[in-house]
């Protein structure tokens, strides 16, 4: 999520005309808003207090871990945490406008993602930066990012190679590059 808004400031105050912060922790969802009031940004940022994820529901979000509050796997019974409201990233997507994601969502990114199948699929999605610190574990996954990265490039490359020669050799490429990161993630011999 946001958090207290960091690059949600960074953005706004570099000049994007609308930035769209999403931070289901009510805590931090505070403080993000008070810092966009104090750098004078409210005509710029647009705070959704929701979680991100797959379809639209709730989740229990942790409260009190700071940076790497999170939606909560079924293991973690005991935690201290808040009802949060999750929607899909797509609802909030304007294909008229350019885009640019930055993803911190300890360890949930495939939720968001299949949430945001409309936005992947855009030409107006111009990049991505997603932050991957192992935290998919907890939702049972080993291979976050390598499998993010693969599908990720797949998506810009149907998106905008498929007219340029040489499409095909580098989606061969790609398969042999995404089977070989997931070979070695499995043997532990590369943490992704």
């Amino acid at each position: 999520g946001a958090n207290v808004g960091s690059y949600t400031l960074l953005a706004a105050a570099a000049g994007v005309d609308c930035v769209l912060a999403f931070e289901p922790s009510l805590l931090a969802g505070d403080r993000l808003w008070r810092n966009v009031a104090l750098n004078g940004l409210e005509d710029k940022v647009q705070l959704h207090r929701v979680a991100l994820g797959a379809e639209a529901g709730e989740v229990a979000f942790s409260v009190g871990c700071d940076t790497t509050n999170h939606v909560l796997s079924v293991g973690e019974a005991g935690v201290e945490s808040e009802t949060v409201p999750v929607r899909r990233f797509d609802d909030y997507f304007d294909p008229g406008r350019p885009a640019f994601v930055k993803m911190d969502v300890e360890g949930f990114e495939t939720e968001v993602l299949a949430g945001a199948v409309a936005a992947l699929d855009h030409p107006s999605l111009f990049g991505m930066l997603v932050e991957d610190n192992g935290s998919g574990r907890r939702y049972g996954r080993e291979d976050s990012i390598s499998s993010l990265l693969t599908a990720l490039i797949a998506r810009f490359s149907r998106t905008y190679l498929h007219k340029e020669t040489g499409y095909i050799r580098f989606f061969a490429l790609l398969g042999v590059f995404a089977t070989g990161t997931q070979l070695v993630a499995l043997a532990g011999a590369l943490e992704l």
